[in-house]
């Protein structure tokens, strides 16, 4: 099937979007009845949870949207809403595996499905259970489109983590390319100096691998940088017989021998951690 040409690209995309949901809930009901291999628990109770006095309390702050590109009336991302005129809010760590949280149109390196299966908050959740660190709760923000509005985000975000969590140590991660990178750093300096030790996940933009090209920011206190690929890795791809694609043009524009940079391969360049790319300086 394909949508009508006729139809706006937003409203297309939206209906595909929902045509991938009912797809999802089919496949899934196939499993209802079934045993699973495995099973985990993901429960916290949150900032106030008894017991586990001297563990350091560590909260996760993740960009959802970025306003570089507004949303989409229909573009439901947060609970059903376009994130339009969206401040930080506060999310319990299961809301995010739940599915209250999904991909925008353009995902920019993020999926629902990563989002479900988070790996960040299922890897804090991990060493919660192992008695490691306490998952006190998380944030879910946005990428500002100007400076006054990052300055506001940027701030409540981390006033958040430190007096409504009352957090020890913060992973940070962003959503799309230069301007979030800038918000996720602000938003990092700004809990270093309410005394909350940060880790900041990037993927920079440059295509030249020279550090200085990337440098997004600059800050002394933002010193744990993880880094997950960007535009600096590339794969050469033969030409191919035989190609699945939605519309003749594609077909005809994937078939050609060609360069693919990491951010074009889903999962390679991952803003939610699962990437398996690494930098090293040498």
């Amino acid at each position: 099937p394909h949508t009508d040409p006729n139809l706006e690209r937003h409203v297309a995309q939206n209906a595909l979007r929902l045509a991938s949901v009912k797809a999802s809930v089919f496949l899934a009901k196939a499993a209802l009845d079934q045993q699973p291999d495995s099973t985990e628990v993901f429960q916290s109770d949150g900032p106030t949870q008894a017991g586990r006095d001297g563990l350091p309390r560590v909260a996760y702050i993740g960009q959802i949207h970025s306003r570089q590109r507004v949303a989409e009336v229909d573009e439901q991302i947060l609970y059903g809403a376009n994130t339009a005129g969206m401040v930080p809010v506060m999310l319990h760590p299961n809301e995010w595996l739940d599915g209250g949280v999904v991909s925008g149109y353009q995902n920019m390196g993020v999926e629902t499905y990563f989002y479900q299966n988070h790996p960040i908050i299922t890897e804090l959740y991990r060493w919660h259970r192992e008695g490691k660190v306490t998952l006190v709760g998380t944030v879910a923000t946005m990428a500002a489109s100007d400076n006054e509005d990052r300055e506001r985000n940027c701030m409540l975000a981390s006033d958040m983590v430190k007096w409504n969590l009352a957090a020890d140590g913060v992973a940070l991660t962003k959503y799309g390319g230069g301007a979030p990178h800038a918000d996720m750093a602000l938003t990092a300096r700004l809990c270093e100096e309410s005394g909350i030790y940060t880790t900041v996940q990037v993927s920079d933009m440059s295509r030249d691998r020279q550090a200085e090209s990337a440098l997004l920011f600059n800050y002394p206190e933002v010193d744990a940088i993880i880094y997950v690929g960007g535009g600096d890795t590339y794969w050469n791809l033969p030409a191919v017989e035989k190609v699945v694609a939605g519309s003749p043009a594609m077909a005809a524009a994937l078939e050609v021998a060609q360069e693919i940079p990491a951010g074009g391969i889903c999962g390679v360049t991952s803003q939610q951690g699962i990437s398996k790319l690494r930098c090293f300086v040498y």
